[in-house]
């Protein structure tokens, strides 16, 4: 039995994560009444009825994230909420493209977001006695596949995020395409991915969620992805299966959010994250979406140590896989030290627990 204990104090990555769906609660109904935004009772659940009912809050989140100061909050409380379980790393996505039409740019957007991940890597890092900085966050910037009108400018936000990084120093570390799957192919914003490749910015797609085994490869051939949001089918191809293990692809795998996104999963038993761990299928675990889904990191362990009947030593190795496989923001040499510093860490953990 793997303790409650051992979860929260083992040293974690959350490597998909939502901004947008990963509000408080208080602070989106407090946001609410500031910007006179109408907040329907029963919004967020522990089930839904599917995809669509799932995706019916962000509507809500995106419109209270309209001024960099709520931006900044959200951030900071994220960043917060994660440190304070354990979580020593995490990457924070989202499509600030969603967020322009309330009058700010993607450039400011980032800014804010930025601040509020440094605003609390500053708190956590200075009660930390180790030198190197154990609490860190960065950014991962979302192209759309869906809707229309932002499927078509995933050039343009490739192209910010690369103007954060490299022209105002933001933790802008990688790209990623996010939306409706089935009938959006990866393989359309090749372009984009071809750019963020070339400027060695990092890449991930969500693919294998909403379509099959074949949307993952399409996410390695065309759009030359290192990791993979969610892959919960790629069980579904023995050829993908082995693409995937040969590179080295790293699932982000969300148990609740799959659950509650895909209506074919009853229960986690029917999950294949317990066949990934046999076939020794490279993937760490993520909440996807905080508020959404209603989870944070440690119950994501907690689940998946339970139902998978998983011991210390796998759990071990899923967490270690999320920062083996981090896009740190920083040089090589820099991850490196971060990554033996938190090793350090997880030895200790180990050791006392």
């Amino acid at each position: 039995m793997v303790g409650e204990k051992f979860i929260s104090k083992l040293p974690k990555t959350d490597l998909h994560v939502h901004l947008d769906g990963s509000l408080r609660e208080i602070t989106l109904q407090e946001l609410a009444v500031n910007f006179e935004i109408e907040m329907p009772q029963g919004v967020f659940k522990e089930r839904y009825n599917s995809l669509e009912d799932y995706l019916k809050g962000f509507s809500f989140t995106c419109a209270v994230m309209r001024d960099e100061q709520s931006i900044q909050r959200i951030s900071y409380e994220l960043c917060v909420d994660a440190f304070n379980e354990g979580v020593y790393y995490q990457e924070i996505r989202f499509a600030p493209q969603l967020l322009e039409h309330h009058g700010l740019t993607s450039l400011q957007i980032l800014q804010a977001a930025s601040a509020g991940i440094a605003q609390a890597e500053t708190e956590f890092n200075e009660k930390s006695a180790n030198e190197v900085g154990l609490y860190r966050a960065s950014i991962i910037v979302c192209a759309m596949r869906f809707p229309e009108i932002f499927s078509s400018k995933s050039i343009d936000a490739v192209n910010a995020a690369i103007d954060a990084r490299d022209n105002h120093g933001l933790p802008v570390v990688a790209f990623d395409l996010a939306g409706a799957e089935f009938g959006n192919p990866a393989g359309a914003h090749q372009q984009a991915y071809k750019i963020a490749r070339d400027a060695q910015l990092a890449r991930t797609v969500h693919a294998g969620e909403a379509d099959g085994a074949h949307s993952i490869s399409d996410a390695i051939t065309s759009c030359y992805a290192q990791r993979i949001g969610h892959g919960t089918n790629l069980l579904e191809d023995d050829a993908v299966l082995e693409i995937v293990k040969q590179q080295n692809v790293l699932l982000e795998v969300c148990l609740t959010s799959n659950l509650q996104t895909m209506p074919h999963l009853k229960y986690l038993a029917e999950h294949p994250y317990r066949r990934f761990v046999e076939l020794e299928v490279p993937f760490t675990l993520a909440t996807d979406n905080r508020l959404v889904s209603r989870t944070d990191i440690c119950a994501e362990y907690r689940l998946a140590a339970t139902h998978g009947d998983l011991s210390k030593e796998q759990i071990i190795t899923i967490a270690n896989a999320g920062f083996d496989a981090m896009f740190f923001p920083g040089s090589s040499e820099q991850a490196r030290c971060y990554r033996q510093a938190v090793q350090v860490e997880t030895d200790k953990v180990v050791a006392s627990c």
